[in-house]
């Protein structure tokens, strides 16, 4: 009760057709009282290199197949947050989640190493993109950017990471911090990148960070029309050499 799988597949964009199916890993979930799952396993988005496919399960697995044939390539188990006590109430009450505080998000491959951040382990991974081996890790519990929650990417070599109070940089190949810039951030959001400028969304302010320096400029939000208590924030894409709030 309460085991969920994951399995990756490859779809043809001309038919439709699938070319490939592949089991990627199981774990338990929460589970009620009466042995029911209380949430869905959802796993990440699939990080897509010229010859394989990651993606993590959050379900204690991050697997790598071959982009080609589906054949797996590496596996590598992850600690996970401890499922809580199940309920003793039934159906109605509510059952403590297992999540450590990332967001979910497709893996960032950074040269010969690819970063992960499970929904249900406390850590950030950087793996071998080879054989799936741990290269280092990195608590989500930063002492100035407070406990960090979003894998926004990696660009020229840098792992961008984002948390409640503010933004850091880490080398990819070794998770050594770079830079790290206090700043008013969305924990819930990765802000979106331009080359090597990286727009992250706060309440009150928009910040542009140099992604090879960490240096900072805020652009203040407007407000809603006819409200002028409320700012004008969200979540920000790049459309048409533009900006999209």
């Amino acid at each position: 009760a309460g085991l969920f799988g994951c399995e990756v597949m490859a779809i043809s964009a001309r038919d439709g057709g699938i070319r490939w199916r592949r089991f990627a890993g199981s774990g338990q979930q929460e589970m009620s009282y009466f042995g029911r799952p209380v949430r869905e396993a959802v796993p990440s988005p699939p990080a897509v290199t010229e010859d394989r496919i990651v993606v993590s399960t959050n379900l204690g697995t991050v697997a790598a197949l071959d982009r080609r044939t589906g054949a797996w390539r590496w596996a590598h188990r992850y600690p996970q947050v401890p499922l809580p006590n199940q309920g003793t109430m039934g159906e109605t009450e509510e059952i403590p989640k297992r999540l450590s505080g990332w967001r979910n998000a497709a893996p960032a491959v950074c040269g010969d190493v690819v970063v992960v951040a499970p929904t249900d382990c406390p850590w950030l991974l950087g793996l071998d993109l080879e054989d799936g081996s741990l290269r280092w890790r990195v608590t989500m519990h930063d002492p100035e950017c407070g406990p960090l929650s979003v894998l926004a990417g990696a660009v020229e070599g840098r792992v961008l990471v984002a948390g409640t109070g503010g933004a850091l940089a880490l080398d990819g190949a070794t998770g050594r911090r770079l830079w790290v810039r206090r700043t008013e951030c969305d924990g819930g959001r990765a802000g979106a990148l331009d080359g090597a400028t990286w727009l992250l969304p706060g309440r009150h302010a928009l910040s542009v960070l140099d992604v090879r320096t960490g240096r900072l400029h805020q652009v203040r939000w407007g407000t809603v029309p006819g409200n002028p208590s409320v700012p004008l924030a969200g979540s920000v894409a790049l459309a048409g050499g533009g900006l999209a709030v």
